[in-house]
């Protein structure tokens, strides 16, 4: 190839660099990104907030039961009923009453397990309007040589008057809405809530409204309405099941 060849495309080269031009690759357009929506997260309620129980849900009804089934399955009856009422304590707590209760229920859980027993129950609060009206109940697993004497130090630790703690047996009890007998772990469940009675019918649970003696409306408590003592929790029973093979 000559030099005029080059030359001529060279130019022929530079003219359609000249009209097309070259594109700057700082100029290129950006590809386009989908924004991706971010789901905002559902908060968690906070654990340590305490919240208002207006009643003993569905949930931790069957808890309860259950809990006792395991207790007399296991050779540890909640034949106790155990009723503990603030109103009558020398001096009223200043703390809420969910911290107080936890207090009580710990100091009763160390006497037990001093006096080789274990600590087997079911608890629950009630609640009505009216001032200091809150109080606790236990359903437990105590032998009735003993009562008194758990019933003596508690009054130790917690100075009252008469009425303010009673230990005895669990006894049907007369359900003030049906006027039939209901058992003593039934009757202290009676503060439920609406989700928890069923769809009306035969089978529909009673469900306090109001104190039998005085008309006072159920009130809610401050934390949580119910529980049981750890060594029958869910997870307890499954671990003895399992080990029982």
């Amino acid at each position: 190839m000559d030099t005029a060849s080059i030359d001529i495309s060279h130019a022929a080269l530079s003219s359609y660099v000249d009209a097309v031009g070259i594109p700057d690759v700082g100029d290129a357009p950006e590809p386009i990104r989908k924004r991706k929506r971010r789901q905002s997260a559902k908060k968690k309620p906070d654990g340590r907030r305490k919240t208002m129980s207006k009643g003993i849900t569905a949930e931790e009804r069957r808890d309860i039961l259950r809990a006792d089934g395991f207790a007399s399955l296991i050779r540890h009856p909640l034949t106790a009923t155990l009723d503990f009422h603030p109103r009558h304590l020398d001096r009223y707590p200043t703390e809420d009453l969910d911290a107080f209760f936890q207090r009580v229920r710990a100091r009763i859980s160390t006497w037990c397990n001093r006096k080789k027993i274990g600590s087997y129950w079911v608890w629950t609060r009630e609640n009505y309007e009216g001032d200091r009206r809150e109080h606790l109940h236990m359903v437990m697993h105590l032998p009735p040589r003993m009562r008194s004497e758990l019933e003596s130090y508690i009054r130790r630790l917690f100075p009252g008057g008469s009425e303010l703690v009673q230990i005895g047996n669990r006894t049907s009890e007369r359900d003030p809405e049906t006027g039939r007998k209901r058992d003593g772990l039934l009757y202290r469940i009676k503060q439920l809530r609406g989700d928890a009675v069923g769809k009306p019918g035969p089978y529909r649970l009673p469900r306090e409204k109001k104190n039998r003696h005085d008309d006072a409306p159920v009130a809610p408590v401050l934390g949580k309405r119910c529980g049981v003592s750890k060594k029958l929790e869910a997870d307890a029973e499954e671990n003895w099941r399992a080990a029982k093979g």
